[in-house]
């Protein structure tokens, strides 16, 4: 699936919220699962960890339509989701 403007808004977001650099989120199984679980939750819909960690990847990529994410400016040691 692959997520619309407005949900990749939400998606960036949350992202930096999360305060956790995508590479090390995609890694990390336990924050990933946390990460799409607050996602899904927002959005209403229904994604894997690693559907989810594809679309980090897209957005992250993707400067020219979605704008990428944005660099989050230090080097964080965990996630600050709940």
């Amino acid at each position: 699936m692959r997520l619309n403007p407005v949900q990749v808004g939400v998606l960036r977001e949350l992202y930096v919220q999360n305060d956790y650099p995508s590479d090390r989120l995609a890694r990390d199984r336990r924050a990933l699962a946390a990460f799409a679980r607050e996602l899904c939750g927002r959005l209403g819909v229904r994604l894997s960890p690693e559907e989810v960690a594809d679309e980090l990847l897209r957005v992250r990529k993707d400067k020219k339509g979605t704008g990428g994410l944005p660099n989050l400016g230090r080097d964080t040691s965990g996630p600050n989701l709940n």
